[in-house]
């Protein structure tokens, strides 16, 4: 196999590894252009079609604002979340769930 699939490989077995509700994560790194934004989507694809979230954040080493990937990562839990209601029940239910997951200091 390419040095690509091994790569799609160690990210997919991170994502199942997450996906066994165990808290995990990864970092893509690499020089401009190298094909790591292409390699997040593969990722992408895997874990959405195993029903799970996949959040991205980019770092800019240009920017003015250092934690923007950061910011960028919680935007996108959201947007997953929020995808994902589809009555206000679910609504509800997926707010009483964060209130107890995150407690009194958020």
């Amino acid at each position: 196999s390419t040095a690509w699939e091994k790569e799609i490989r160690k990210l997919r077995d991170v994502c199942e590894r997450c996906l066994e509700g165990k808290s995990c994560g990864a970092l893509i790194l690499g020089e401009g252009g190298v094909g790591k934004s292409t390699l997040a989507m593969c990722t992408k694809l895997f874990t959405h079609d195993a029903n799970g979230y996949f959040v991205s954040g980019k770092f800019d080493r240009n920017s003015t604002r250092p934690f923007m990937a950061i910011g960028d990562v919680f935007n996108s839990i959201c947007d997953s979340f929020a995808s994902d209601i589809q009555s206000p029940e679910q609504e509800r239910t997926m707010a009483e769930a964060l209130s107890r997951s995150l407690g009194n200091d958020a």
